[in-house]
Parts: structure tokens; C-alpha cells; sequence
């Protein structure tokens, strides 16, 4: 299906597929504490806008990726569906996906660009709700 130049997740283009594999990684290194698996998926001066309850955290790739290294985030497998890949001019996406623990249930949503020649995630806003809250 395409909609106004964007190529939704209907339709599953190479660039479709690298773009979720990126987003798939990028869940999958936190929840394994694969900090520089973690690394290579995200910009190094990417951002992360946190909604947890009324709070709002913010952090950038580096500070992520510390936390993920001395093990202060992760380290729980989660369950992940995709809910929106769109991909632009083939160098611009954006990526909608849930991932759930027993505990929390994320959804987050992506911005990604190819960068030489690379997907990267320059910008992550995560809400993040209690499973049983």
C-alpha cells in the first residue's frame, strides 16, 4: 500500500526490512544488555524522551547505552509486534512498535535515517506502562 509517498508496513520493500530489523535489534540489545549491539543501531547523539506515569525522562544514545552496559536497564525479554514502518526516499523511516515484558509494556516510537549508508535511530519517545497498572 502507498499513502502520499510513504511506503507503509504492507508493503515489505528491502529498506522495510532493514528498518524493522534495526528496531527489532534495538529492543532485542536491551533486553540481553548488549550494549554495543545497542551501539550500532542508535545515532551516538541520539535522543530518548522517556513517559513513565507523569514523568518524563530524557537521555541521550550514549547515556542509554551506559545504562545498558552497567546493566541498570534491561535485561528482560520482551515480546515485540510491529504497529507502523513507514519509509521515505528510502533514507527517512519511522517506526511504531510494542514491546512487552511481564512488567511493563512499552511502545515506542522510531525515527530513523540512513547515514552513510547505515540506519540509525536519531530519535526514540518510549511510553512505558505497569502490565498490571
Amino acid at each position: 500500500m502507498i499513502l502520499m509517498g510513504f511506503t507503509t508496513i504492507t508493503a515489505q520493500s528491502k529498506s522495510d526490512k532493514e528498518v524493522k530489523a534495526i528496531a527489532k535489534t534495538f529492543v532485542q540489545a536491551a533486553d540481553v544488555q548488549d550494549a554495543d549491539l545497542l551501539a550500532s543501531v542508535l545515532y551516538e547523539d541520539a535522543l530518548q524522551f522517556v513517559l513513565f506515569g507523569p514523568k518524563v525522562m530524557k537521555m541521550t544514545g550514549n547515556d542509554f547505552v551506559g545504562m545498558i552496559k552497567a546493566k541498570k536497564l534491561g535485561g528482560t525479554p520482551r515480546s515485540t509486534s510491529f504497529k507502523h514502518v513507514a519509509v521515505e526516499e528510502n533514507d527517512t523511516a519511522s517506526v511504531t512498535l510494542q514491546a512487552t515484558s511481564n512488567e511493563y509494556d512499552f511502545i515506542y516510537h522510531l525515527n530513523l535515517f540512513k547515514h552513510e549508508g547505515k540506519w540509525k535511530i536519531f530519535t526514540i519517545n518510549t511510553r512505558v506502562n505497569p502490565v498490571n497498572g
